[in-house]
């Protein structure tokens, strides 16, 4: 067993650092009505995530279309949309997917609150914090230095009418366990 455990952690340490190195950029999608925004049935995480910005045109939205969640895609899905990004931008929007470079230098760390919001998105975080006048990704320092997953997991899509169901149904479900508890307890 020991054999087997020793084995899978070469191996996961290998992959990590081959797929680290191969990484030449993230990317982020805006979750619509499709059950797929990467196009590969994977994302960043299993569901999108929720993001408000405080300028939508910086993603070429106005105020009242920008959509309300998004997701990071994997490393194959954004090497497929991003194909044709620039690689000296911050960020570039091709087709409609946020793609952002790899850095070799400060990657990670923007000028725009906004911007940093997105990119941590597409690596599977969320959030930014300030830094020496700049913004880097995720809410604390340190909170995206592993969140980013190559191969991307499984997307499930959530959509607000499922949430707001399975909130209903939960709370149904803890107003009929106090019910039950009062009636047992008066009985």
């Amino acid at each position: 067993m020991k054999q087997y455990l020793l084995l899978l952690l070469v191996v996961s340490i290998f992959v990590t650092s081959v797929n680290a190195d191969d990484i030449k950029g993230y990317c982020a999608k805006p979750c619509t009505d499709s059950d797929d925004p990467c196009g590969d049935g994977k994302g960043q995480t299993a569901s999108c995530q929720a993001a408000t910005f405080s300028d939508s045109t910086l993603f070429g939205y106005d105020a009242s279309s920008i959509p309300k969640e998004f997701i990071g895609c994997s490393h194959s899905a954004c090497g497929t949309s991003c194909a044709a990004m620039d690689p000296e931008s911050m960020m570039d929007i091709v087709d409609g997917t946020f793609c952002f470079p790899k850095k070799s230098m400060m990657d990670g760390m923007y000028g725009d609150e906004d911007l940093t919001k997105m990119a941590a998105i597409s690596r599977g975080c969320s959030g930014s914090h300030e830094m020496n006048d700049k913004f880097m990704v995720g809410g604390m320092h340190g909170d995206c230095a592993s969140s980013y997953n190559y191969a991307g997991v499984k997307f499930e899509k959530t959509s607000a009418t499922s949430t707001s169901a399975r909130m209903r149904t939960s709370l149904l479900m803890a107003c009929a366990a106090v019910t039950a508890s009062w009636l047992v307890a008066t009985i």
